[in-house]
């Protein structure tokens, strides 16, 4: 058999190359990981702090005088929120105006869907956050208005009602003190401590009718005005709790007290609308971002797919390339080889 060796090597034309495939470190996407984690580290810090001022909230609403260094801790809270929400927006902007926006041209990028995917994620995340700050603000304020409501509605009845018996629940001879309690359903119910008296329970019923609990005989007599919801709303539109607490008479103990809890009730609730006001702009900007995005929020899982599919392929053709490179040098000539065919 004859050698064909040497016609092979001198027919080809093949160059010596080196086949390399060069991997080259991204340093946009390693920054662009760096923002992701540390937006997400203040989403995340943004919702501690509102469990935080839920905590707070439940404090203030359980006690009739709220100390004042829980409402200052409160509006510490608020005002850091605010901040950290505000520099959450501004970076999720930021990363929105650098992704690129020729959609064509950037079809098949691994890195924009990437990109894309990331910021759409953490600004649902975000707004579902601030969302639950908001409701927390809302239901304090609620709260905060009803203790309001009930406060008038003890005034009143302390006011316009004595019972038969003849002992003067707001004389100084007495010294009643007054707590409010959970009422039934169509009560207000206010429980009153008359010295030596001992402890009687003053319902105003939902009829009209008012007793003394535990006392038969001890009926009251009229009824006291109740404040509606819409007469609560123009009180606090106002900004002035005393359009509807200049009728009382603040002659005593209990009505003092009463008083001074609507006035701090009051101040809570219009530095809440303050808060709120001043965060609404934000809420809905982020709120519209992510309708906006919507169909990227809903293709999340296919995009993922994409990515992992493309990887995939680029394996194989990794894959492909190596064996390429593997039987170019096979059929290149070694040099030995060549002297040894001679």
């Amino acid at each position: 058999m004859r050698d064909r060796l040497a016609d092979l090597t001198a027919n080809s034309t093949y160059e010596e190359e080196d086949v390399s495939i060069t991997v080259e470190k991204d340093g946009f996407m390693e920054g662009f990981f760096r923002r992701v984690e540390e937006i997400r580290g203040l989403i995340d810090k943004i919702s501690s702090q509102v469990e935080e001022v839920k905590k707070k909230h439940s404090m203030i609403l359980s006690a009739p005088n709220p100390d004042e260094r829980t409402k200052e801790e409160l509006e510490q809270l608020t005002s850091e929120i605010k901040k950290n929400a505000n520099t959450v927006r501004a970076k999720l902007k930021a990363m929105q105006q650098s992704l690129p926006q020729d959609e064509n041209a950037n079809r098949a990028s691994v890195d924009l869907r990437i990109q894309k995917t990331q910021h759409t994620v953490l600004s649902r995340k975000f707004v579902e956050v601030m969302t639950q700050y908001n409701e927390t603000q809302v239901s304090f304020r609620e709260k905060s208005k009803g203790r309001i409501q009930r406060q008038l509605e003890i005034m009143r009845v302390l006011q316009s009602q004595k019972p038969l018996l003849g002992t003067t629940l707001c004389g100084s001879s007495s010294t009643p003190t007054l707590r409010a309690e959970e009422p039934a359903t169509g009560d207000t119910c206010v429980s009153v401590s008359l010295g030596t008296q001992g402890r009687r329970a003053a319902v105003a019923r939902a009829d009209g009718s008012r007793d003394l609990g535990g006392m038969s005989t001890a009926v009251w007599r009229g009824s006291g005005r109740v404040t509606t919801d819409d007469e609560l709303e123009d009180m606090l539109e106002s900004g002035n709790p005393a359009i509807f607490t200049s009728d009382i008479i603040s002659d005593s103990q209990i009505t003092r007290q009463a008083l001074n809890e609507i006035e701090s009730r009051h101040k809570d609730i219009i530095r809440l609308e303050s808060s709120i006001k001043e965060l609404h702009d934000m809420f809905v900007d982020m709120a519209m971002l992510v309708e906006t995005q919507g169909e990227m929020i809903n293709n999340i899982e296919k995009n993922v797919t994409n990515a992992v599919e493309y990887i995939g392929h680029a394996k194989e053709e990794t894959k492909k390339a190596v064996r390429y490179q593997k039987k170019a040098r096979r059929v290149r000539s070694p040099s030995w080889l060549s002297r040894l065919s001679v």
